[in-house]
């Protein structure tokens, strides 16, 4: 739990950073949560781990994942996560990415 809470915590003080990029931008639209969403897509948790760590229901995290897929006109996760570095959305080092 601990450990959730602080991945939370992380998150959502990245959050703020992430959210004025994306504006700069002017690409792309996400809101605040679904950027936290994709954050945790990008260290390649699943919906029940992001759903765990946000306190949401997977159910919601689902339907997260399907609006930020479709609002950066992407596919999969991967494809989210790597147009979500390009528009600098997504900022620091980034081990691992998820295959879908």
């Amino acid at each position: 739990m601990d450990t959730a809470v602080a991945e939370a915590r992380e998150v959502m003080r990245a959050d703020d950073a992430g959210s004025d990029a994306s504006r700069k931008h002017g690409q792309i639209d996400l809101t605040r949560r679904e950027i936290a969403v994709l954050r945790l897509i990008a260290r390649a948790r699943t919906d029940r781990e992001i759903a765990d760590a946000l306190f949401l229901s997977p159910r919601t995290v689902n339907g997260h994942v399907a609006r930020i897929l479709a609002k950066l006109e992407v596919h999969t996760r991967r494809e989210a996560v790597e147009r979500g570095r390009e528009l600098g959305v997504l900022i620091g080092d980034i081990s691992s990415l998820p295959n879908t």
